[in-house]
């Protein structure tokens, strides 16, 4: 008894001829991945730049306080006072009690205190005068805060 072997009709045969697509599946996925690698690249650099730009706004928050804290110190110094400090003659400048050149979190500021005013307290009284005063703070040579403020101290007592 002779078996009938069948023949494999078109449908089940595999096919040798790619009609000119060979390898363009590869192609493809390597264009892909040169393209996600580039995006990539374009995210890391953006990445790296917030970075930085964070870090300089940090640096420059920092720097701010470090000068505000000079003209608060003096504020507060002056504040407390209850007699108004001496100005040179000739240069105005007056001499706090705090340090002229301090530090905030290892950054360094320093201050400098003039008068800018000194008249009668209006409403105050005869022994009361009112000293004007401008502070200027700077921070880390970067960060400048000009600041001006007034007292009525009593005098002549």
């Amino acid at each position: 008894m002779r078996r009938h072997q069948q023949q494999p009709s078109s449908e089940t045969q595999p096919t040798t001829d790619l009609g000119g697509e060979r390898g363009s599946v590869m192609i493809l996925t390597l264009l892909g991945l040169a393209l996600l690698a580039i995006l990539g690249a374009i995210a890391s650099r953006s990445t790296i730049t917030e970075m930085q730009i964070s870090s300089n706004e940090r640096r420059y928050t920092q720097t701010f306080y470090a000068a505000e804290a000079g003209w608060r110190l003096v504020a507060k110094e002056l504040g407390e006072r209850s007699t108004a400090p001496l100005a040179d003659p000739d240069t105005k400048a007056v001499t706090v009690a705090p340090p002229r050149v301090a530090e905030l979190n290892g950054i360094p500021y320093q201050y400098e205190v003039r008068e800018t005013s000194n008249s009668f307290g209006t409403g105050s009284g005869k022994n009361f005068r009112r000293f004007g005063y401008q502070v200027d703070s700077t921070a880390d040579n970067r960060a400048q805060i000009e600041t001006r403020m007034h007292n009525i101290y009593k005098v002549g007592y």
